[in-house]
């Protein structure tokens, strides 16, 4: 009796034991089920309603500068809408936008850029100075506030200031896709591909093959050419395609090209291969125009474009698209390449969709497009993330280890 007795006090020592080891556990874990938490809480949420995402180059771009101010850029038609309230109104066909937040959420400025025709903005970058510097195309009389595009159409480059005064902007009529950039001495550089031949400021070049050919020039800041190199070196027999798509230069003036190509191009005297349709290139060219390297990042039967290349914390990212026709149906994956300036791999994603940094704030919610930008050093990440015409923009601080395996983990 008295060991019947015994053996039932210790099973009921077991089970409070056992059940209160779970409470715990849950408890740290934030969920009663006892499921993972998402590891970030959310701090802020602003609605930012609009017509504004067409595709992957012209969608959303996000920034923060070393206070944490968020900038947001990007293109939007007709009113663009911040918390439910009339904002920016285009004034004829897609304009280009810029806002800045504080790091509490608070609007502090807006600005926009456009004319009566179609007007989009597709990088962004942080200026020495504290101000942002927005590239994109323009088309008919467009104003960037106080200054107005001296050309009709083409590639703009323009620089905000911290307050969001316009400084000045550049523009060029010699581009049709590739964007504009500039250095920190406001030298102008343009990459753009042609078929028969090319006018780069007095010089005419004459495509000795069938296929798309490159070029890559630099202007100083009174548009007088420095330089210019053909990007596909190949002889008249030769069989390879190159198309330029976007570039990067950092502060020492080295260009970050980025683009398509198919066959078998020769970059000087360096050939990459293609599979059997477009693949990515990445190459690097110091600020005389000399080719340092070239990265042949893809290699398959489906077509890729290009879409942006950025820098980011000193690595170099390219973000491309890649498009797969399966029984009469397109299938799109996308693609984000990022290397450090040696050419070595740093990271590599690959998903079906825009949406990028779900794995890190843990969210539910399947967005069409989303970005982040992220402090590793206070743990805090800038989202946002699109559905239909509502764009979430979004503070996310990392929520501290509760408990011992997690720190382990």
């Amino acid at each position: 009796m008295k060991a019947n007795i015994l053996i039932y006090i210790l099973s009921l020592i077991l089970f409070f034991f056992s059940f209160t080891l779970m409470a715990q556990t849950n408890e740290a874990s934030g969920n009663e089920d006892g499921t993972e938490a998402p590891p970030y809480d959310k701090k802020w949420n602003i609605e930012i309603i609009g017509d504004f995402f067409e595709n992957q180059r012209t969608a959303p771009i996000i920034i923060i500068d070393s206070v944490e101010n968020v900038y947001l850029a990007g293109t939007f038609l007709n009113e663009l809408n911040i918390n439910k309230q009339i904002s920016l109104k285009s004034k004829g066909g897609t304009d280009a936008f810029l806002l800045k937040f504080d790091t509490n959420g608070k609007l502090l400025w807006k600005k926009q850029a456009g004319g009566i025709g179609n007007d989009y903005v597709g990088a962004m970058r942080m200026s020495k100075e504290g101000g942002v510097i927005l590239s994109g195309h323009f088309k008919d009389s467009t104003s960037f506030d106080r200054i107005k595009a001296d050309k009709k159409e083409g590639g703009y480059v323009a620089n905000y200031d911290k307050n969001g005064t316009i400084l000045w902007v550049k523009t060029e009529d010699k581009t049709n896709y590739s964007l504009p950039q500039t250095d920190r001495q406001l030298n102008l550089y343009l990459a753009e591909s042609y078929k028969d031949k090319v006018k780069i400021d007095t010089n005419i070049i004459n495509n000795p093959t069938r296929y798309y050919n490159s070029y890559l020039s630099k202007y100083d800041n009174n548009d007088k050419l420095q330089w210019f190199t053909i990007i596909n070196k190949m002889n008249k027999n030769g069989r390879g395609e190159v198309k330029t798509s976007d570039m990067a230069i950092d502060d020492d003036g080295n260009i970050f090209l980025g683009g398509t190509f198919k066959y078998a191009p020769v970059f000087d005297n360096i050939e990459i291969r293609s599979g059997k349709q477009d693949d990515v290139f990445l190459a690097k060219y110091n600020n005389e125009g000399k080719l340092n390297w070239v990265l042949q990042l893809t290699n398959s039967n489906e077509i890729y474009t290009v879409d942006r290349v950025y820098i980011n914390n000193g690595n170099i990212c390219l973000r491309a698209t890649a498009y797969l026709i399966d029984d009469k149906d397109t299938i799109q994956t996308y693609h984000q390449f990022e290397y450090n300036e040696q050419a070595t791999s740093v990271e590599y994603h690959s998903f079906y969709g825009w949406e990028v940094g779900e794995d890190i704030t843990g969210d539910s919610i399947h967005f069409q497009y989303s970005n982040f930008v992220q402090n590793t050093v206070k743990n805090t990440v800038y989202k946002f993330g699109i559905l239909g015409n509502k764009l979430m923009l979004m503070k996310l601080l990392r929520k501290p280890l509760t408990n011992a395996r997690r720190e382990e983990e």
